[in-house]
């Protein structure tokens, strides 16, 4: 029996392939399947500060950062927590702790940001954790992105029931301050 080198290596690469390359009817990112705003069932792992969690679906976890809002820093490399940071993370790790049912969705847009984190939309319960975060002054609008902003009039209109009644950061003067028509920041 004859073998040639080619023959040998292209059997070589073709096995080599098949165990690196997907199989094709693997979805290619976890969610992929799912339609916007459709709520999906996952579970809590951790709570890493107030507007970003530790999540799971089938055995996979992941991180998801929540969309259109921003909470002070609890947890930041090479910076000094935000004032409320720890009080935010407590009350997001208090709230979905205690939830008998989390889900997640997507808005029409972007569901990854640069970061790898999904941009999510995260009910606790039913209940729509950036309203909460807003209402109580916990959050601000920021990161309005075109294809994820369905919610961001709603959650201006929140945030300003909080700044209204000077709740959470809105009763630090100074610490937040309108970065542009929809957004707002965090003085650092």
């Amino acid at each position: 029996m004859r073998f040639s080198y080619q023959s040998i290596i292209k059997k070589l690469l073709k096995d080599i392939l098949g165990k690196i390359t997907p199989a094709s009817d693997e979805p290619k990112d976890l969610f992929e399947s799912f339609q916007p705003f459709e709520k999906i069932k996952v579970d809590l792992v951790r709570v890493v500060d107030g507007d970003t969690l530790k999540l799971a679906y089938k055995k996979a976890t992941f991180r998801v950062r929540l969309l259109i809002i921003d909470t002070p820093e609890s947890v930041e490399a090479n910076h000094l927590v935000m004032p409320l940071g720890k009080e935010v993370a407590y009350y997001t790790t208090k709230w979905a702790n205690r939830a008998q049912k989390i889900e997640i969705a997507f808005d029409i847009g972007q569901r990854k940001d640069r970061f790898d984190r999904y941009l999510v939309y995260l009910y606790l319960d039913g209940k729509l954790l950036q309203t909460d975060l807003l209402k109580k002054g916990y959050a601000i609008v920021r990161y309005v992105a075109e294809g994820n902003d369905t919610k961001a009039d709603d959650f201006l209109s929140f945030q300003q029931i909080a700044k209204d009644k000077n709740r959470g950061v809105w009763q630090i003067p100074g610490y937040v301050y309108r970065q542009n028509k929809n957004e707002y920041n965090f003085k650092k």
